[in-house]
């Protein structure tokens, strides 16, 4: 074929670089994207186009919608970025209108999350540091007053996080391997005029162990190993059976987390990780040592993202991997 120059047309403009979040609107014909340049982008996927898009400082992390209401018209999100700041937008028929702009944390922000009530935000680094600001969603869609600040243990590092159903506490899962349920603070009782540091917050803490099935001991043996070693404890070379070491594995980091509850009412929670403990979803109660189920999955794929989408015809488990 002869050759006759090079000439390009652009099918479609997208971010430069990745795509960190997405998220649709709970009332209008749009979704929003967030990429690591910094550029905010609002479409239309009705009529096949971008109808607005802005870029600002940093690389985005997340976005999150505020829950529709008569305030807020469905309209309102936030977004993080890997400087700390956290951006409250609107997007109106005009274009996107920054509402509230302040930096939460001193590390990237790993994700924002508004209470059903409207009347709380909860932003999260991703080493472990948790802000609570007080919000008025249904009428003052401007208010964001910082409350108070939590830091996990140990450098937890944050992964995922969720607001329970009851709007009383909020579900950590964590790089090092923990859970950890924290408390909503009640602003008649926190105290930060000096300091917004909560010390002793109320939390529960929970770490991933070894299920009885994936246990050495519980899993087809040799018989001719097994009477080496019948043999060896006759000797007293080994300890007796049941006096063997505990089996423990290493912690892995937690991805994600999806609180749910049983028949009974009860709290729990859905988590996924890697490693070891790869290859299945893993419920869990946090009054309870170790995972009371395993559902097995792939081990070839790592769960990235699980969410429940409830409706009136039920509630539906969304994994992405």
């Amino acid at each position: 074929m002869p050759y006759e120059g090079e000439h390009f047309t652009e099918v479609f403009q997208f971010h430069q670089g990745a795509v960190n979040d997405v998220i649709t609107s709970p009332n209008q014909n749009y979704c929003i994207t967030i990429g690591e340049n910094g550029m905010i982008k609002v479409w239309d996927y009705v009529l096949k186009q971008v109808k607005y898009q802005d870029t600002f400082p940093g690389g985005g992390t997340c976005l999150e919608h505020m829950p529709e209401n008569e305030g807020n018209k469905g309209r309102v999100f936030a977004a993080g970025f890997d400087n700390g700041i956290v951006r409250i937008f609107m997007v109106t028929c005009d274009g996107l209108v920054l509402l509230k702009s302040f930096r939460a944390h001193e590390d990237a922000i790993v994700g924002a999350k508004f209470s059903k009530d409207l009347k709380t935000l909860v932003t999260a680094s991703t080493t472990g540091d948790i802000f609570f600001f007080e919000i008025d969603g249904a009428n003052n869609v401007q208010k964001f007053d910082p409350l108070c600040t939590i830091k996990l243990p140990d450098e937890a590092g944050i992964n995922d996080f969720k607001w329970n159903d009851d709007d009383k506490s909020i579900i950590f899962g964590c790089n090092n391997g923990w859970l950890y349920e924290v408390g909503r603070p009640d602003p008649k009782i926190v105290d930060n005029k000096e300091s917004f540091l909560l010390e002793n917050p109320k939390m529960k803490c929970w770490s991933m162990k070894i299920m009885e099935f994936q246990m050495k001991k519980n899993q087809a043996k040799d018989p001719e190993e097994e009477e080496k070693k019948r043999r060896m404890r006759l000797r007293g070379e080994l300890p007796p059976e049941e006096e063997e070491d505990e089996e423990i594995w290493a912690p892995e980091p937690i991805h994600t987390v999806v609180p749910f509850k049983d028949s009974d009412g009860k709290l729990n929670y859905l988590v996924s990780t890697e490693g070891q403990f790869g290859g299945y979803l893993y419920m869990c109660n946090l009054d309870i040592d170790r995972p009371y189920k395993a559902i097995a999955i792939s081990t070839t794929v790592g769960v990235t993202y699980m969410v429940e989408n409830k409706s009136a015809s039920g509630n539906i488990l969304t994994i992405g991997y």
